[in-house]
This record gives C-alpha cells, structure tokens and sequence, in this order.
C-alpha cells in the first residue's frame, strides 16, 4: 500500500514538473527575446538559459526514476526479510494420511482474511464430487486464489470448515493432501536442469519410457527428440527452444507424471497465442481422461 502512495505522488510530481519546466521553456524564450531586442540580453546567453533549464529537468528526471528504483527495492528487500522471518511449515505429516482416493471436497460457510481487517472470502460454500469439473470466477480479488491457497493448506479457514472424504481437512497431514493435488499456474515455474528432471522432481520412480509416453500424448515428443541432446537438453539454460505453450505442456507432463485426484488449472491460457491455447485445450482434455 505505502509503494502505492509513494508511485502516486511521484507520478504526481513528474506532470507538475514537466507542466512548470515546459512553461518555463515558453517564459525564458519570450522573454529571452524581448530582452535580446531592447539589448539588454544576448542571443547566447538565452541559450544558455534553455540548456541549463533543460538540465535542471533531466536531474530531476534522474532523481525521480531512480527514486522508484529505490523505493521497488526497499520493498523486495523488506519481502524477502519477511519471508525469511516465517516460521518454516512444521508438522507435515502431523496428522492422518489420505489413503484412499479423494472423491468429494467441501467448503462449509468457509471465511478468511490475509490481514485480519478485510475478508478475501466470507461464508464461502462449495460442494465438488468425483469427476466434477467446476470453475471460479470472478474479478481480480475476488478470492479465487485464496480457495485454492486453502484447499492446499497454505492457509487454513478462520471460520468454517474444508472436508474433504467427508472429514475435516486439518486431520490429515498436510503432505498427503498436497500428494493428491496438482497444481498448473499460469506462469511456468522451470527446474534449473534437464527435461528429464523437470518431470521426475514430481515422481521419482517415473521411467523415461513413461515420460516419452506421455511427451507423445501432448504431440511434444518429436520437438523433443529433434533438440541435439534430446531429453537431457537443459531447458533453464535454454529458455527460447519452447514457445510459452511448449513450455505449459511441461506443467501439464508433470500432472501427468504424478496423476492427483485433483487438478487446478489456474489462467493456463490467459498469456498464450490462439495456436498455442488450442495445444493446452487438448492436453487439458488428455489429462482430464487419465
């Protein structure tokens, strides 16, 4: 909120400034001109006048950008010193595993705030069986996040409850629920290394025979293949080699991969071509029939 204000009364400023050092531009050359005609100017001391004006605005100019610069990073560090500060999730597998599959999940007059003062969902019910397919929708804020934030216990419920098997969540461990949730964001999140192990970091025991199979379903295979170090090529050093939708297909390899019970697909296609929305279109399809 306060890098808000602090980028508001820049902006403010930026127009103030540019409005007077324009004006005074105007000011310096007529009057510049009258004094040169009743001499008592010279033509290259109004010169002078404009060039350092124009100097004045270019400081300022500096001093400003530089201040935004500034001001982004005193808040990223203050991130990061916030997030440094969290307390590491503790008791991971504290509770119940899930042992079977998850055939129902239910948001019961669920309410939440990130800061005590505002609610981001207030007495939110929902009801999802096996095989359901349901979307959310909504503005920016609405608190589609945020459901999703729950579900995978990120978070958990100030008011109301999450079941899912028709048991409240908090009784099983949270590594049994997030095992049985596949998450696909809309920004692709690559592993700094090979293909390979881009799909394996979600199920170690997946042979590369699967994995090719499962390249092949999503028609990325001979891409693949025809890279010179085929499924070793490593694609964190080679960022251009896929297109952005090539690179989705990846997220969805890996859902594949780890085949959850549940599967959120958040804005996979907000970013993307009409080409490549077709591609995850049908790899949305393939991985909704595994």
């Amino acid at each position: 909120m306060e890098n808000e204000k602090l980028q508001k009364i820049i902006s403010t400023y930026n127009v103030m400034f540019s409005f007077i050092t324009s004006f005074t531009s105007i000011a310096i050359i007529y009057f510049g001109g009258m004094s040169v005609i009743q001499g008592v100017m010279t033509y290259a001391e109004i010169v002078l006048m404009i060039d350092y004006s124009g100097y004045m605005e270019f400081n300022f100019s500096w001093f400003t950008r530089h201040l935004t610069d500034f001001n982004e990073c005193f808040f990223a560090y203050a991130k990061i010193l916030e997030l440094l500060e969290q307390a590491e999730e503790e008791d991971l597998q504290k509770g119940e595993k899930i042992k079977d599959k998850i055939t129902s999940i239910e948001f019961d007059k669920v309410s939440f705030s990130y800061n005590n003062t505002k609610k981001n969902i207030r007495n939110f019910s929902l009801q999802v069986k096996e095989n359901e397919k349901i979307a959310l929708i909504g503005k920016t804020g609405a608190g589609k996040t945020t459901v999703t934030n729950l579900l995978e216990r990120l978070y958990e419920p100030q008011k109301g409850q999450i079941r899912i098997n028709q048991k409240d969540y908090i009784e099983y461990s949270i590594s049994s629920i997030r095992d049985k949730i596949g998450y696909i964001m809309q920004d692709v999140q690559i592993i700094p290394n090979t293909i390979i192990d881009n799909i394996k970091y979600v199920n170690k025991k997946i042979t590369k025979e699967e994995m090719i199979d499962i390249f092949k379903e999503l028609n990325l295979h001979e891409k693949i293949m025809s890279l010179p170090k085929g499924y070793h090529t490593n694609i964190y050093e080679n960022p251009d080699i896929f297109s952005t939708g090539e690179r989705q297909l990846i997220s969805f390899a890996r859902i594949m991969a780890m085949s959850p019970d549940v599967i959120i697909l958040d804005e996979v296609t907000s970013n993307l071509s009409w080409e490549n929305e077709e591609l995850i279109k049908n790899a949305m399809d393939k991985v909704m029939k595994r």
